[in-house]
């Protein structure tokens, strides 16, 4: 398992991306987040991701989401409930 955090995503850091990623080239890449689906920055790095992995001959052009759903709210409202999914996404990222 290999972690890149991207601190700043605007402007995009294809160059940074594109070294930490450029020796992995048949790697299974994931974005991990942990606010909603609609509500993190998913739908803007999504094709920029795709994109450079197309630009550097990736064997999969697509990067695949691990985070909470979709959601009208920033929150369940119950912690025990909010833990739950961190954890089970957590889990998803590390299999």
């Amino acid at each position: 398992v290999a972690i890149v955090a991207l601190e700043q995503v605007a402007p995009f850091p294809y160059i940074d991306l594109y070294n930490n990623i450029r020796h992995f080239k048949n790697a299974n890449l994931f974005w991990v987040q942990e606010e909603h689906k609609n509500q993190g920055p998913w739908s803007y790095v999504e094709p920029r991701i795709e994109s450079l992995l197309h630009k550097i001959g990736h064997k999969n052009n697509r990067v695949q989401y691990i985070g909470r759903k979709s959601s009208s709210t920033s929150a369940t409202g119950y912690h025990d409930v909010h833990d739950k999914e961190l954890a089970k996404f957590l889990k998803q990222a590390f299999e």
